[in-house]
């Protein structure tokens, strides 16, 4: 399995987490954005910019078919949360990968609560922020080294 495959599709990242970048949530950074570097190495520069921006521009269509499987739980939320842990750790949101999978996990035995699911969309909201936040960034210094003033 390659790197980007690891990162991706299992959350896998190499380890260990430093204080700066860890969360409370498992040891999970909101962003982590070593997978992202994985990614820009498999697909280059311009190709991992384009899937954050997929993430991105889907995150809001994400969010409202979450919150209306919210109501019928069932199947429909079953693969709402599993589709949302799989792009989240392709763009490295770790920490909303892994609540994700978690809550998959609980469709095993027990209907998640509203209060974990509410949970997941709050953190999917900051964590989207996040992603934004670096995406912007990072055009930003691609603007200065390839447009001097």
């Amino acid at each position: 399995m390659t790197a980007r495959g690891d990162a991706g599709r299992n959350c896998l990242i190499s380890k260990p987490l430093t204080t700066a970048d860890a969360a409370t949530v498992g040891g999970w950074p909101l962003l982590d954005e070593r997978v992202l570097g994985l990614l820009a190495n498999e697909i280059g520069d311009d190709g991992a910019n384009d899937v954050v921006r997929l993430f991105l521009t889907g995150a809001p269509r994400m969010i409202d078919r979450l919150e209306q499987s919210f109501a019928s739980r069932g199947r429909v939320l079953l693969r709402e949360v599993h589709t949302l842990a799989s792009a989240a750790c392709s763009v490295g949101l770790l920490r909303v990968g892994h609540v994700a999978a978690d809550i998959e996990r609980t469709f095993a035995s027990a209907e998640p609560s509203g209060v974990r699911l509410a949970g997941l969309l709050a953190l999917l909201h900051q964590s989207a922020a996040r992603l934004a936040e670096w995406q912007a960034t990072r055009l930003t210094a691609v603007t200065e080294v390839t447009c001097p003033r």
